[in-house]
């Protein structure tokens, strides 16, 4: 930001060395009359001009506010300007869940799939991608026939995967699985011990539900550039983000009974109409 830049450039042309701030209240004191609103609002109309994503101009007057926040706290400006600015917001990109017909064809089109299971839990239970792709095999409840979400998957540039809790309450919840996500998932158990019996010592044994071929996390990334959009071009189907698979669930024909993939033997129902 243009004001922090003069107070660190004055600073640096005064001789003093390098990496040595002075006393903070006299070189800080100037940011009083610097960092106006105005100030704030510009940076924020300057990055959207140049481009940049409204949710990522978001991000940085967030930064700014606890940065701002933190020194009023310790007292070495009177107040935050950041809090008479408002931020912009992200555009609501529109959901576009599937159709009956559109969710059977994403279905038929992942039989056979190593991943066919984690898109029948998609479609038939609403889990999110996170959640998904951290599901562990403790969560999995085969006599109660439930999942208990304990757990997402996240990646970050530069640090690898992370697991961490539902960032809500009611994210961390018991999940009721329809008989066709039950079959499904022992018979994606089976075929995953196979998987490990053959690499013997080479899998990584993170007793993840949905792995890669050597045990190890899927990225999300992955998932959707590899997996994802491919089915949906193989099933013909419009490009979708795979969190539309979450609202394709409130859909009629995503019950249990309605989905019954031709793996188990049996044939396609179409759901009543309402």
């Amino acid at each position: 930001m243009a004001p922090l830049f003069f107070v660190r450039r004055k600073w640096s042309s005064s001789g003093r060395p390098k990496g040595h701030w002075p006393d903070c209240q006299s070189t800080l004191a100037p940011l009083t009359d610097l960092l106006f609103q105005v100030n704030v609002r510009r940076l924020c109309r300057g990055r959207l001009e140049a481009g940049l994503a409204p949710r990522m101009v978001q991000l940085v007057h967030v930064t700014l506010h606890k940065a701002l926040k933190q020194a009023v706290m310790d007292g070495l400006i009177p107040r935050n300007v950041t809090e008479g600015v408002k931020a912009p917001r992200p555009e609501l990109k529109e959901i576009k869940p599937l159709s009956p017909e559109q969710a059977r064809a994403l279905l038929e089109a992942a039989e056979g799939d190593r991943l066919e299971a984690l898109y029948v839990l998609a479609v038939t239970t609403g889990m999110r991608q996170g959640e998904l792709l951290g599901l562990k095999w403790e969560d999995v409840d085969f006599k109660a026939g439930t999942i208990q979400v304990r757990r997402t998957l996240s990646t970050r540039a530069g640090r690898g995967f992370s697991f961490s809790p539902p960032k809500t309450a009611k994210g961390r919840r018991s999940i009721k699985l329809p008989e066709v996500a039950k079959r499904s998932l022992k018979k994606h158990r089976r075929a995953q011990l196979e998987e490990r019996m053959k690499l013997a010592g080479l899998w990584e044994d993170n007793e993840l539900v949905f792995a890669t071929r050597r045990g190890t996390p899927v990225g999300r990334q992955e998932l959707v550039t590899r997996s994802f959009k491919p089915l949906l071009s193989k099933a013909g189907l419009p490009d979708i983000r795979f969190h539309d698979l979450k609202d394709t669930r409130a859909q009629p024909c995503c019950s249990a009974k309605a989905y019954t993939p031709n793996s188990c033997r049996n044939s396609w129902t179409t759901p009543p109409s309402r």
